[in-house]
């Protein structure tokens, strides 16, 4: 990937003013000289950059000042998405009237976003001893839907001088069906932008070392922990989708609650996986296993009826799902086995006096070689 020319020069813009510091003992927008977290920081910024909006964090030293700062570096009136910058003001512990400007940096000079763009404080690292804890800044940002796309964490690495501490990045994270960063794990949605019926990718990262989501010298992230494929979207009762393939895959996610497959599944399939019947394989064990879904396939250009033009339609699918059984032993997580089940799914009518909707169910499946 090319660095824009242009954030790598703000990025050495901000460095010389995190090494020069800056007084703060300018006046405030109010008038007043004293400097908090919705002070004008645009002094300290070069002037083409345009300050997008302020958080204020938590320092150790309740009595610093500790503010993130989001800007437009490259800013053009009327344009709709602009990438978002920001950096980190903090007071000089040593010459507390000064303060110092701290990049937010990204590998190969990326920027933190282009939507609405926020920062928190969060515990997401529990790094090499159980009693260690890492307080990372967490930058978001969250398209108007309410998605959030981006996820970037930054540690602070206090030096004995000021103006030689760092943000330093642990993990950057895009995906276009959300991001979610919880303590040791970082969970992207990445859209399967080729099916019809918002199916994505679900990859789960665990940090290296629990210290850092780089891979070991490198800026490259370390690979996911679990691939699976799942649904974006699953309505309250997906067997009423107009796709198939949501129906199926809310067989696997919901394997252990009878009254939801009752809805789902005809009569006699459901007898079937209750009586543990050898085509099922290991999704109907005594001791049910969490599943992999690695695959789903389907014939995409079949007639799936409309909610709006189904009447008296009875229609077969065929939907193909590969699934694999993990097991946890000793703390160590296995393939219990690989499952390829050939799902036929039926369309049908339900009875209108009882004001029910029409519905796939699910038929008995076949083993695919």
């Amino acid at each position: 990937m090319v660095t824009p020319p242009r954030l790598v020069s703000a990025i050495l813009i901000l460095i010389g003013l995190t090494l020069a510091g800056c007084t703060s003992d300018r006046l405030n927008l109010d008038g007043s000289s004293q400097i908090t977290c919705d002070s004008d920081f645009s002094y300290l910024l070069p002037a083409d950059w345009k300050i997008v909006s302020h958080a204020a964090l938590e320092p150790d030293n309740k009595s610093e000042l500790v503010c993130v700062v989001f800007y437009h570096f490259d800013f053009k009136e009327g344009k709709s998405l602009q990438p978002v910058g920001g950096v980190v003001v903090r007071v000089d512990r040593n010459r507390p009237h000064d303060l110092h400007v701290y990049p937010l940096s990204l590998p190969d000079g990326m920027y933190l976003g282009e939507h609405k763009v926020s920062a928190r404080e969060a515990v997401v690292l529990s790094g090499i001893q159980p009693s260690e804890v890492i307080t990372s800044v967490i930058v978001e940002d969250k398209t108007p839907e309410n998605i959030i796309v981006e996820a970037s964490i930054f540690k602070w690495r206090n030096a004995d001088k000021s103006e030689e501490s760092v943000y330093e990045s642990l993990g950057w994270f895009v995906g276009d069906g959300g991001v979610t960063v919880e303590p040791d794990k970082v969970t992207v949605l990445k859209r399967r932008l080729e099916t019809r019926s918002q199916l994505a990718d679900r990859l789960i990262y665990k940090p290296r070392d629990n210290k850092s989501y780089y891979q070991e010298k490198s800026t490259k992230l370390v690979p996911p922990f679990t691939v699976e494929w799942v649904t974006l979207t699953m309505p309250e009762d997906p067997a009423t989708s107009e796709y198939p393939e949501k129906v199926v895959l809310a067989f696997y996610e919901n394997l252990t609650d009878t009254n939801k497959l009752e809805k789902m599944m005809a009569s006699d399939t459901l007898d079937r996986f209750k009586k543990q019947d050898s085509t099922f394989g290991c999704l109907n064990s005594v001791q049910p296993a969490n599943v992999l879904i690695t695959d789903v396939q389907y014939i995409q250009s079949s007639a799936v009826p409309s909610h709006t033009e189904n009447n008296q339609v009875i229609i077969t699918e065929t939907v193909t799902v590969t699934g694999m059984c993990l097991t946890i032993v000793n703390g160590n997580i296995s393939a219990k086995d690989v499952t390829k089940l050939v799902w036929s799914v039926r369309w049908e009518k339900q009875d209108d006096t009882q004001n029910e909707k029409d519905r796939w169910v699910l038929l008995k499946p076949s083993i695919k070689p």
